[in-house]
């Protein structure tokens, strides 16, 4: 099965709204389905969503939608700046309608379905809470920010590092990271990964590692910039809300009443990130699984689970940290947001936890005292971004520091507040906290598998591969080898934020 390069969704949007903007960072989503017609489906979503409005007449295209179905291009993706998403409309109003699609199942073959009642009960839990969402509003498809976002930039305070992000651990294969980056090196990184380093032991004149000290008061934005003044990281911080401490204070006494409940599997107890309980809730694509599937739990679990995602206090974390993602690297999110919809469009046993949120999946470490151990997360896409929020009541300045190892630093990490990290490249860990104190974490990410199974036409790697020619495989080798340089194409520069905004950058 050959694969087809589907066709630029801007340039086809621009056509008919008379826009003449070009967009030349993008990248390829391929089609397993040559018989779904994509602009089709697009001139009917935007005939839906703005002919009551605007009383337009029907909307017909200047080219002919026949032959095979195309999504962005690597040359034309459509690509949101920072001043065009700010905008005084609702952060929960839709772009386009959602359309309704053929399903890319039909043409390779539907996947096989668990009989498992306990997986239907799972799937059926989720697709409620999708379905109660839309009807809400809200679309990761063109998030729109409020002015205050702005804001949240213009306060910022950049943090320069010596990091070179050329040298993320990429695999071979483009999606997922390599551990280390070789054996030799991996079996040094590895070494202590086991072990929880007090503050002591990583800063000061007698301390072990003698690495850098950051403070920071969980609210003031300060992005991580590299050697060519890429944002790489971010300390986001959290909203600008007075009731914002009580919300992250009812957040984690959710995930206290929860863990109470809950049973953890024996691997969950204690695994190779932390010696306390964690949950993964969403769907991935990993672990030598021949498709994306949702994480499984228990009945019992999974009601105790679907019940705490949805609360009020992590639905507002989530969709504030896809805010803040989308404002400081609109193509890295859009990135994000084009695969994933494309993903959930064309498997019906997948949903996000949360319908604004722009990542696949979620864990929550559920402590009371949660301090990672020093670990990679090379299963998720090398150049992505996963956010990190810390929950609870502990001194931020005594201890649950965030430790960037590869940056040799130690940042103050307050409850309440949100970090971003690209997770698969740089290794991290946590300071412990206080017997008496309380410290949880959630997490958002995506695994890299995920982006692959799209681009290789919804099939793994393998069929894909056999259904090329050996020059098809040849210039896709060569496509995987340029997938850094694509990704941090993707990533915004400090300079260009703030042009874009056109304030000083001070650097």
């Amino acid at each position: 099965m050959s694969s087809f390069r589907l066709a630029n969704l801007a340039s086809l949007t621009n056509t008919i709204l008379g826009s003449t903007r070009v967009n030349t960072n993008a990248y390829p989503i391929y089609s397993a389905n040559p018989l779904f017609d994509f602009a089709k489906q697009v001139l009917t979503g935007l005939q839906q969503t703005l002919n009551p409005l605007l009383g337009l007449l029907p909307l017909t295209s200047c080219a002919s939608s026949s032959g095979p179905s195309r999504l962005p291009s690597r040359a034309s993706s459509p690509v949101p700046n920072v001043t065009q998403v700010c905008d005084t409309s609702s952060s929960s109003a839709p772009f386009l309608a959602p359309v309704p699609t053929p399903s890319y199942e039909s043409a390779l073959g539907k996947p096989s379905k668990a009989k498992d009642k306990d997986k239907k009960r799972s799937h059926e839990l989720r697709k409620k809470h999708r379905a109660a969402e839309k009807q809400q509003g809200g679309s990761v498809n063109a998030k729109r920010q409020h002015p205050k976002l702005l804001k949240h930039i213009q306060k910022a305070q950049p943090h320069r590092t010596q990091f070179n992000s050329t040298k993320f651990p990429i695999a071979s294969t483009g999606y997922v990271a390599t551990e280390g980056g070789c054996r030799k090196k991996k079996t040094q990184q590895q070494r202590g990964s086991q072990t929880v380093y007090r503050l002591e032991d990583m800063v000061g004149e007698h301390s072990r590692f003698k690495f850098g000290y950051k403070p920071w008061d969980g609210k003031t934005p300060t992005p991580l910039l590299d050697d060519s003044t890429r944002v790489f990281g971010l300390l986001g911080g959290r909203p600008n809300d007075p009731g914002w401490e009580a919300l992250q204070k009812q957040a984690a006494q959710d995930i206290e009443d929860a863990r109470k409940r809950l049973s953890f599997p024996k691997d969950k107890l204690k695994h190779r990130r932390s010696a306390s309980p964690a949950a993964a809730y969403g769907f991935s694509h990993r672990g030598g699984r021949t498709e994306p599937t949702p994480v499984q739990h228990s009945p019992e679990n999974e009601a105790i689970l679907e019940k705490l995602i949805h609360s009020l206090a992590l639905s507002r974390i989530a969709s504030f940290a896809s805010d803040i993602f989308a404002t400081w690297h609109p193509r890295l999110y859009q990135y994000y947001t084009d695969y994933l919809n494309v993903l959930l469009e064309a498997t019906s046993s997948l949903c996000r936890n949360w319908e604004n949120s722009v990542w696949a999946a979620m864990t929550i470490n559920f402590g009371p005292r949660t301090a990672c151990f020093k670990h990679l997360d090379f299963n998720n896409l090398p150049f992505g971004w996963c956010s990190i929020t810390a929950l609870g009541s502990y001194d931020s300045t005594k201890g649950g520091h965030l430790i960037l190892w590869d940056l040799h630093l130690v940042v103050e990490f307050p409850p309440g507040s949100t970090i971003f990290i690209p997770s698969a490249a740089i290794y991290h860990s946590n300071t412990p906290v206080c017997g008496f104190e309380t410290r949880y974490s959630v997490t958002q990410y995506t695994a890299g598998g995920l982006f692959h199974w799209v681009d290789y036409g919804f099939q793994t790697s393998q069929n894909y591969f056999a259904s090329l020619s050996e020059e098809e495989t040849q210039k896709e080798l060569e496509r995987l080898a340029e997938q850094l340089d694509m990704g941090l194409s993707l990533f915004s520069t400090y300079d260009e934020i703030c042009k874009r905004l056109n304030i000083p950058s001070g650097l």
